[in-house]
């Protein structure tokens, strides 16, 4: 499975992005901020370039909990570290490389940085739950994550450590289709994240190197999660 590597100029708004095999190098580390609310699906920030809100989630943790406070994809595993990175001291950005024309699976990485002024660590699944629908309230979709595909991904946990102002990301992809006749198919409108090891959740919306705000069709209540296993998103 092709991953995209994204590449970025001095502002996101200006990024441009090129295609890579699996695997990325480390890169630069993210400084979008983020802020607190009550509701899951709570509205992220509409400001220019792909910044993030803060919500709180009743689910997630360390076994494999939901991504929201109903359903979601897996939850964060593994304790590898005393010292782990607390929601509060999280931002979350989304950020989506170039799509293949016609392709039937979506992707996007979900980045976490360190906006605390100590290091902590992120070690294993973060839970991820897509927020939308096909008009009406945004609501979550109900995602479950592929655990066969997440095995045969590649993807190895390892410990994460995060400096402040450093990140890490994780690569998640799901199906989709072209938008032709979709008046039916509900549409990812946010993101929301749960770090692994934690119970409080992230939600930012899809940025788009290419094309900004994205809101991508969901054919699939499936979900495929890696870990935290990138040393941020690769820009420059």
């Amino acid at each position: 499975m092709n991953r995209m590597r994204l590449v970025s100029g001095v502002s996101v708004t200006a990024a441009v992005a090129a295609a890579a095999l699996a695997g990325c190098s480390s890169g630069g580390s993210g400084t979008t901020g983020a802020s607190g609310s009550s509701s899951p699906a709570s509205a992220a920030s509409d400001t220019a370039g792909p910044t993030a809100s803060g919500s709180t989630g009743s689910a997630g943790g360390s076994s494999g909990g939901s991504g929201s406070s109903t359903t979601g994809s897996s939850g964060g595993t593994g304790t590898a570290s005393t010292n782990q990175c607390q929601t509060r001291s999280l931002t979350l950005r989304v950020l989506q490389g170039p799509q293949e024309e016609g392709s039937t699976t979506n992707s996007f990485y979900v980045e976490l940085t360190n906006t605390s002024a100590t290091t902590c660590t992120l070690y294993g699944f973060p839970g991820v739950e897509l927020i939308g629908g096909v008009g009406g309230t945004p609501k979550p979709l109900g995602m479950h994550d592929s655990w066969e595909a997440k095995l045969g991904s590649g993807g190895v946990k390892k410990l994460q450590t995060l400096s402040p102002h450093t990140a890490s990301a994780a690569y998640v992809t799901f199906t989709t289709r072209d938008p032709g006749a979709s008046a039916d198919i509900p549409r990812a409108q946010e993101v929301q994240v749960i770090p692994p090891n934690q119970r409080t959740a992230l939600t930012a919306r899809i940025y788009n190197v290419d094309s900004g705000y994205v809101t991508p069709l969901i054919t699939s209540k499936t979900l495929t999660v890696g870990p935290m296993d990138l040393d941020a998103v690769p820009h420059k």
